[in-house]
């Protein structure tokens, strides 16, 4: 994978890869394949958030009584507030080669990140099933979450939530 991918080109190159691994170890045909998440989720929003400072003290330099340095270093600061985030999104949008997936075959799956690959055959897969209990934001939102952690030959492979269409093939062993 190059360093500008797209998502389409990603995914065409990780299951061409899962295709060839599965090829090789005789697991069948391909027959579901799901992305796990993105490992590079929250960079724009990130990049974002830096712009929101930026932005507020920019403005405050250039509104207040200060020298033209001052001026100077505000109009700076507003570029920066603009640029970052296009900049954040625009590499979190070429990055989805990172991105793990899970690609699912007659009789075992290929899981794919970052150019690399794990395959499993039925008969080795290990599931064990965990629920977690947690927060989130700042109203400390309390959610469960209920999830299928698989591995193979005592190697983690991938986590996958229980009502993803993938859990059901991996469940049933097809």
């Amino acid at each position: 994978m190059t360093r500008g991918t797209r998502a389409d080109e990603a995914d065409r190159e990780a299951l061409a890869r899962a295709r060839r691994a599965a090829e090789e170890h005789r697991l069948g045909g391909h027959v579901l394949t799901e992305q796990l998440g993105s490992r590079t989720g929250g960079l724009g929003c990130a990049s974002t958030a830096l712009a929101v400072p930026l932005t507020v003290v920019g403005i405050g330099l250039l509104l207040g009584p200060y020298p033209t340095t001052a001026r100077t270093i505000a109009a700076v600061l507003l570029v920066c507030a603009v640029a970052i985030p296009v900049i954040g999104i625009r590499a979190e949008g070429r990055l989805h080669h990172r991105d793990t997936r899970l690609h699912i075959f007659d009789h075992g799956l290929v899981v794919t990140r970052s150019g690399h690959h794990a395959l499993c055959a039925w008969p080795d897969l290990r599931i064990e099933e965990r629920t977690e209990h947690g927060t989130y934001g700042s109203g400390g939102q309390r959610f469960t979450a209920h999830w299928l952690h698989l591995s193979a030959h005592g190697d983690p492979l991938c986590r996958l939530n229980t009502r993803s269409p993938a859990a059901r093939h991996v469940t049933t062993g097809h």
